[in-house]
C-alpha cells in the first residue's frame, strides 16, 4: 500500500505539474485575449441595435406629438399654453435622440473614466487587466514546480496540489472580472435600443434605466480594480518573501486569495447598487 501510494505521489509530482505548467506557460493572458474577442465580436453589434433604437424612437415620439397635440386641443388652452407644451415637447425628444445618438460614447466614457480612476487611486497608474492577477498564481506554481524533489514525494505533491488551488482561486476573480467587463459590453452596445424608448413620455424611464445600468456596472468595474490591485500587492509581497516554498508561507498565501475571492464577490454589487 505505501509502495503504491509512493508511485501515485511521483507521477502527481512530476507529470501532472509539468503538463500543467506546460499549457500555461506564456499563456498567463489568456483572459485578456478572451476579453479582446468579445469586445470586438460584441462592439460590432451596435449598428443593429442602434438602428432598431432609432426606429422605437420615432415611432414613440409620433404618438406622443399626436396625443400631446390631441390632449391640448381637447383642453382648449389659451395659444401660448400650447406652443409651451410643444417646446417642452420637442426638447424632451431631443435630448433623448442626442442620448441614443451618443449612447454608446457616453456610456463608454463612464465606464472608462471610472475604471482610470480606480486604477490610480489603487497605485497601479493603469487600468488592471483580468489576466493581472492571475500571472501571479501561474508564477507562484511555477516557483513550486522548479522547488518539487524527488527525495520528498509526499511534501512536494502537497504542495503541488496547494499551488493548483492558489491558481484556481486567482483564476477565478479574473474570470469575476472578465465576466462583469463582457456583461458592461453587452448593455453597451446591445442595450443601446432601450434608448430608443426615451421618445415615448410613458416610457422614457426605461431609457434612464439603460444609463443606470451603465453606471451601475462600471462602479462595480471600479470597486473590484480597487480591491484586486490591493489584493494584488498583498500576494506579490507574499509571493516575493517565499524563497523555498513551504506549507506555512503557501497556506498564507491560499488565506490571502480567498480573502480577494470573497470581497470580489461580495463588494462591487454593493458598490454598484449605489446607482439605483
Amino acid at each position: 500500500m505505501g509502495k503504491n501510494f509512493r508511485i501515485i505521489a511521483f507521477i502527481i509530482i512530476f507529470l501532472i505539474p509539468v503538463a500543467s505548467y506546460a499549457a500555461g506557460d506564456g499563456q498567463g493572458g489568456i483572459l485578456d485575449d478572451v476579453l479582446k474577442d468579445y469586445e470586438s465580436k460584441i462592439s460590432a453589434w451596435e449598428t443593429a441595435f442602434h438602428r432598431a433604437g432609432i426606429f422605437i424612437f420615432w415611432a414613440l415620439g409620433t404618438i406622443s406629438v399626436v396625443m400631446t397635440g390631441a390632449q391640448l386641443i381637447f383642453q382648449r388652452d389659451n395659444i401660448s399654453s400650447f406652443f409651451a407644451e410643444i417646446i417642452r415637447l420637442i426638447l424632451f425628444l431631443g435630448f433623448f435622440l442626442w442620448i441614443l445618438t451618443n449612447g454608446v460614447a457616453i456610456s463608454t466614457a463612464v465606464r472608462d473614466g471610472l475604471m482610470q480612476l480606480a486604477g490610480q487611486a489603487s497605485g497601479n497608474g493603469s487600468v488592471l487587466t483580468p489576466s493581472g492577477i492571475v500571472d501571479l498564481g501561474f508564477d507562484l506554481f511555477a516557483t513550486i514546480v522548479e522547488a518539487r524533489s524527488i527525495w520528498s514525494p509526499v511534501d512536494s505533491a502537497v504542495l503541488t496540489i496547494v499551488g493548483i488551488i492558489i491558481l484556481l482561486i486567482l483564476a477565478l476573480v479574473g474570470v469575476n472580472m472578465l465576466m462583469v467587463l463582457v456583461t458592461t459590453y453587452m448593455v453597451i452596445y446591445a442595450g443601446i435600443i432601450i434608448l430608443g424608448f426615451g421618445g415615448g413620455r410613458w416610457t422614457s424611464d426605461m431609457a434612464i434605466g439603460y444609463l443606470k445600468q451603465v453606471l451601475n456596472l462600471s462602479l462595480q468595474l471600479a470597486a473590484m480594480i480597487l480591491i484586486i490591485g490591493i489584493g494584488q500587492a498583498i500576494l506579490q509581497s507574499s509571493i516575493n518573501a517565499v524563497g523555498k516554498p513551504g506549507f506555512a508561507n503557501l497556506a498564507v498565501i491560499l488565506v490571502e486569495a480567498v480573502i480577494l475571492l470573497g470581497l470580489i464577490v461580495k463588494i462591487p454589487p454593493l458598490i454598484g447598487s449605489l446607482a439605483g
